[in-house]
């Protein structure tokens, strides 16, 4: 056989793979709903405004595992999935999150007919029985539901949903709650610009570290620098309750945290020997697109180029692809290395992975934990793993919560591992 042949073989093999995995992606395999990927892509690849999303939330659930098993579980959650999607029926379709965790999302229509499903749906819920020896076991819902406006994201309207549906709980479960209808306590306001800028020029954003292991072996072979605003008051807020404001407080007077990224990557680098990552934004990209690697070479200083590794959000890939592979491309010629985070929940992730040139790829949690629920998801998980790797990658397994989990994921054959079973998130100094 031709080496021609050979590669063409290979290509063909790849790409049967390819689609072979992402129609799997697309269904859970325990309740035959759809997962949060087909969601993706759907708000990726239509205009929803007008379209309703509704967050469920089974009431008491994990009670159900505690007294009669996971198996009966399991089969409960069959059951209502089948009652929600017979109720929904051909006016929108049912996602299954995690666990007992589901979105509902619901075509255009008015108000009084949403109104009407949405009432059905708590009935046909609670109506879903198991019958187990002489019991009958069933469990109500609690729902949140926000009307999708144009160009909102699936990020944020699922976000927007849950809090909604946090606010059914608070009020006593077995109910619905609109987004539109507010909590103060449940709903805390985003910072301003002018508290962030002052934290910004106070140097109270920073960086917390979580340790990245080989899997062979578990010895620490870098960390991943984590974005932390510790507040005066001791709290400390993640960069999803103020990376969005940071972003527009920068000024003449005030710029992003690169002093304290350059310390965190010294200390990593030239105290510790292992590689440090960062997670870099959209703007990040467009500055490097628009302005070179000014940015980058504050952050890196003296350490050697190929002991960073950035890390782009797979949802960052899929909105700027173009300029994504441009800033890439910069700095893989650096000799920076470049990861693809959150690798599975994205749109055509794997159609992504073949068009971009990555060193690492860190397989979300979700694809580790289905694993550790059935064969089904050990196998799916197992060959994202194994493509990865055919494609040039070293893999990072996020979400290692368990020891099962870390099992699994050296079952697969992954490079590296990382989660809070090996590591919680730390200031450096605690290291």
């Amino acid at each position: 056989m031709s080496i021609a042949s050979i590669t063409a073989a290979r290509v063909s093999e790849l790409e049967a793979k390819v689609i072979e995995l992402e129609a799997r992606l697309n269904y859970d395999d325990l309740t035959g709903a759809y997962t949060r990927q087909y969601l993706f892509d759907r708000f990726a690849t239509s205009d929803l405004a007008g379209h309703f999303l509704i967050f469920v939330d089974l009431d008491d659930f994990k009670s159900v595992n505690d007294h009669y098993g996971h198996t009966a579980g399991d089969q409960l959650l069959k059951l209502i999935t089948g009652a929600m999607m017979k109720t929904v029926g051909e006016h929108g379709f049912v996602v299954r999150l995690a666990g007992d965790e589901f979105v509902i999302l619901v075509d255009k229509m008015t108000d009084d007919a949403f109104a009407d499903i949405d009432k059905s749906l708590r009935s046909a819920i609670g109506k879903a029985t198991l019958k187990i020896g002489m019991l009958d076991v069933c469990r109500t819902a609690s729902l949140g539901f926000i009307k999708l406006k144009r160009g909102m994201s699936m990020r944020e309207a699922v976000a927007l949903a849950d809090n909604a549906l946090l606010q059914a709980k608070a009020a006593g479960k077995n109910r619905s709650q609109s987004v539109q209808q507010r909590s103060p306590h449940l709903a805390p306001r985003l910072p301003s610009v002018d508290a962030v800028r002052h934290a910004l020029q106070n140097n109270e954003i920073g960086y917390h570290v979580q340790p990245i292991l080989r899997g062979s072996d578990l010895q620490i072979e870098g960390f991943e620098a984590l974005l932390r605003w510790s507040l005066p008051s001791g709290e400390v807020l993640g960069p999803s309750q103020f990376l969005e404001t940071m972003t527009k407080a920068y000024d003449a007077a005030t710029r992003p945290p690169l002093s304290a990224a350059r310390r965190t990557s010294e200390w990593a680098v030239l105290n510790k020997s292992k590689y440090i990552s960062f997670n870099i934004s959209e703007a990040f990209i467009m500055r490097i697109v628009q302005d070179g690697l000014g940015w980058v070479e504050e952050l890196v200083g003296n350490i050697p180029n190929d002991q960073i590794v950035f890390e782009l959000l797979e949802t960052v890939v899929d909105q700027n692809a173009k300029h994504v592979a441009h800033a890439v491309s910069k700095l893989r010629h650096r000799g920076i290395r470049v990861a693809l985070d959150d690798f599975g929940i994205g749109y055509s992730s794997l159609e992504r992975l073949q068009g971009l040139d990555v060193d690492f790829v860190k397989i979300d949690k979700q694809f580790v934990h289905g694993a550790a629920h059935s064969n089904r998801g050990m196998d799916l998980f197992a060959s994202m793993v194994d493509l990865s790797h055919r494609l040039g990658a070293q893999t990072v397994v996020e979400g290692v919560e368990t020891a099962q989990h870390l099992e699994l994921a050296q079952q697969a054959g992954a490079n590296f591992v990382q989660g809070y079973f090996l590591g919680l998130p730390k200031p450096i100094t605690d290291y």
